[in-house]
């Protein structure tokens, strides 16, 4: 729930200020606290919007990271991608964010002998831009 206030709180000046790499993490970490807010949702339409919502935000989070060049993050996109579109029941949309999934992780794993886990690849640039949310609050105008 702080994640999700602060990056709402935020958004208007990464959106404004920060380069498209920061744009779409911070998307992606939106879309991840829309999909954690699902153990509180009491309803399936409730259910339902926030997955729709997550997705929404993760399919413009994979444009922006695709024009970035934010290869390890796309692999996360893809991942959650494929997760959230099989909750919804769309199986067309599924199979495509799981076969760009299995494509980048291949092309990863062709390119370098570093094993990759979803869950940490993001991890650290989850807490630079949790930092870089923090200053950029500070300084707004």
């Amino acid at each position: 729930r702080k994640a999700y206030d602060l990056i709402t709180e935020s958004m208007p000046q990464l959106l404004e200020h920060c380069a498209i790499g920061w744009q779409a993490k911070a998307r992606f970490v939106l879309a991840r606290c829309h999909i954690c807010a699902l153990q509180n949702a009491s309803t399936p339409e409730e259910q339902n919007k926030l997955l729709s919502t997550a997705a929404d935000l993760l399919t413009h989070s994979n444009g922006l990271a695709t024009r970035a060049n934010l290869r390890a993050l796309r692999i996360e996109i893809a991942y959650w991608l494929a997760r959230v579109y099989h909750q919804l029941g769309r199986v067309a949309e599924r199979n495509k964010a799981a076969k760009e999934y299995r494509t980048l992780m291949e092309n990863a794993s062709s390119n370098s002998k570093r094993a990759c886990s979803t869950g940490y690849l993001f991890y650290v640039d989850r807490e630079v831009l949790t930092n870089e949310l923090h200053a950029l609050r500070s300084t707004s105008i």
